[in-house]
Formats: structure tokens, C-alpha cells, sequence
């Protein structure tokens, strides 16, 4: 029996979790901690919900789950446009974390259909 991890949805969820992640850790500083913080934390939003809401498949519960992980996809796409402008990070360590988080936003949209 196949599991949510199987999701090519959990998996670029999951991608998008470690990098923002590793982008908090790696460029933390006191003006962007709240920004950081916020990507990091809807980023593991994604990933959680389409955990939790697998287990609630077929039923409209599991339908729940994906669009509070689009909703937070969204924000994690948005929060990075955000950093981009002002974190002082290097954009090829965002960017592709931008790109991770319309591919995530895209795959709960297929799953949404």
C-alpha cells in the first residue's frame, strides 16, 4: 500500500521544508529573524498537512488538509519573493527555493482537482 511520502506533492513539500530550513539557519540575522522564521514554519505547514490529511483519504477531511497546504505553499512562495527583497541572502539560495514552492503549489493543485 503506497503512502503519502509517495506524493510527489509530500515530496516537494518536503524539499521546500529542508531548504527553508537550512536558508534559516544559514542566514539568520536579528532584521529577517521574523521573515525566516515565517517561511521556515509554512514551509513544514505544507509538508505536516499533507501527512495528517493522508490519513484521512478519500474522505473530504484529506480535501481540508491539501487546501490549508496550498494556503501555506502560497505564503512560503510569497514570504521568499519577500526575503529575496530584503534578507540579503544570496538569490541562487532562494530562487530555487521559489521555484520548489510553485512546483509544490502547482502538485496540491493537481491533487486538489
Amino acid at each position: 500500500m503506497a503512502d503519502y511520502e509517495t506524493l510527489r506533492a509530500w515530496q516537494s513539500a518536503r524539499a521546500l521544508s529542508i531548504g527553508a530550513h537550512l536558508l534559516a539557519r544559514g542566514h539568520w540575522t536579528p532584521s529577517s529573524a521574523e521573515a525566516l522564521d515565517q517561511v521556515r514554519r509554512a514551509a513544514l505547514s505544507i509538508q505536516l498537512n499533507i501527512a495528517e490529511g493522508y490519513a484521512f483519504k478519500p474522505a473530504p477531511k484529506w480535501k481540508y488538509h491539501l487546501r490549508i497546504a496550498l494556503g501555506s505553499a502560497y505564503e512560503s512562495t510569497d514570504g521568499l519573493h519577500h526575503l529575496l527583497a530584503v534578507c540579503g541572502a544570496p538569490s541562487e539560495k532562494i530562487l530555487p527555493l521559489i521555484a520548489e514552492a510553485k512546483r509544490t503549489v502547482s502538485l496540491l493543485r493537481g491533487l486538489l482537482r
